[in-house]
């Protein structure tokens, strides 16, 4: 079989990442697309749970990881439902306090020793596959479209995934009941004040309000993540999201808001949907997967 790679991996997150290192390790040629052209060092999650401790550890990664962590954190929460993960069975009963930024650049870095390209600025906009392997056509920087020879290609490209869309995979699940803004912003310390870095980092209090929950986390070197959660409003945006607005000085308010409409024009408009939860339905036969 005449091949490019044995395995071509589409999306550079964690989960593409960590299979790339495996398949690295054990001597198979692989590859990995990623649609955006560089990083952009924000972080969706902030922590590691026990399960995923284990795993790295059992490749010798999660030292490294824990070196970059900024906290082990003995409990959690799940749907807010509070844990307590000393009463797993585990050599990890923590949840390690890391933004996945940090974890992904950090397995990036492990790939060369295994010498495991990450082809940034391509994205992956179809294949096809037969008896002998899946032939995908990449989208370039310069707009040029090539093909690339695989023996196996792997979807680990996210929620709007390419591979799953091409095989018609069903992704069934449910939206979630509430809107979510996240935005990670600089503070500067006042006079006499830390900025948190190498603080003891404690899960965030939750401070209610009229209009939901939000909460203020130091990352430390002066980044602090701003989230604020509520429930549905009306009007939702194209996506089935809501209209929100975040300010430069880390201010989430919802769009329309007549008490927010100060100050605006210097606003930053994104849109965020309600978190969702879903899985693919089973796969399809074949080497995509």
């Amino acid at each position: 079989m005449d091949t490019d790679v044995e395995v071509l991996i589409a999306g550079e997150g964690p989960t593409g990442l960590l299979l790339a290192d495996e398949l690295g390790l054990a001597g198979v040629r692989t590859a990995v697309v990623e649609r955006l052209p560089h990083r952009t060092g924000r972080s969706k999650a902030l922590n590691l749970q026990p399960r995923t401790a284990e795993v790295l550890g059992c490749r010798g990664l999660l030292e490294p990881v824990l070196d970059r962590s900024m906290a082990l954190l003995p409990s959690g929460h799940f749907a807010g439902l509070p844990l307590d993960y000393g009463a797993l069975d585990t050599a990890f009963p923590h949840q390690v306090g890391i933004p996945q930024a940090r974890v992904e650049e950090f397995l990036e870095d492990h790939l060369a020793a295994y010498g495991v390209p990450v082809l940034r600025g391509r994205e992956l906009t179809s294949f096809r596959q037969d008896a002998d392997g899946v032939t995908a056509t990449l989208l370039g920087p310069d707009g040029a479209e090539r093909t690339v020879r695989a023996g196996y290609l792997v979807g680990a490209d996210g929620g709007r995934s390419t591979v799953r869309r091409v095989l018609g995979v069903p992704f069934p699940g449910r939206d979630g009941r509430v809107g979510m803004a996240v935005a990670d912003i600089e503070l500067a310390a006042a006079e006499g004040e830390s900025d948190g870095a190498g603080e003891p980092w404690r899960l965030p209090g939750l401070r209610p309000g009229p209009a939901g929950v939000a909460f203020l986390l130091p990352l430390g070197d002066g980044v602090h993540r701003r989230s604020r959660a509520a429930g549905r409003r009306q009007g939702p945006a194209a996506d089935g999201g809501e209209a929100l607005l975040v300010r430069p000085d880390g201010h989430v308010c919802w769009a329309g808001r007549d008490d927010d409409e100060d100050g605006l024009r210097a606003a930053l408009a994104r849109w965020f949907g309600p978190p969702r939860s879903r899985l693919p339905d089973g796969g399809a036969p074949g080497r995509p997967c």
